[in-house]
């Protein structure tokens, strides 16, 4: 097994651990701190969301990276301002 697949393995599942490990120390406490961490963390992508459609701005373009052939460079379809990384 290569390096590569490893790396492709636990970039796949990364957000799966993050959420899992989330719950299980939410569920273990069960504490108004946990829940108030909670209910920031949704309202925090919901308002990231409702921002990005908002604001609807233009990515920033790269001159540097457009002009070298060694970088392929896929740009999202979406906005980029504000970013959600997700």
């Amino acid at each position: 097994m290569t390096p590569e697949y490893f790396v492709t393995k636990i970039g796949s599942s990364a957000s799966t651990l993050v959420a899992g490990t989330f719950f299980v120390i939410l569920a273990y406490k069960r504490d108004a701190f946990m829940v108030a961490f909670f209910c920031g963390a949704i309202l925090n992508g919901v308002m990231s969301k409702i921002l990005k459609r908002i604001l609807d701005q233009d990515r920033p373009n790269d001159e540097n990276l457009m002009n070298d052939d060694s970088v392929t460079q896929l740009r999202p379809s979406d906005k980029g301002m504000p970013s959600s990384h997700g």
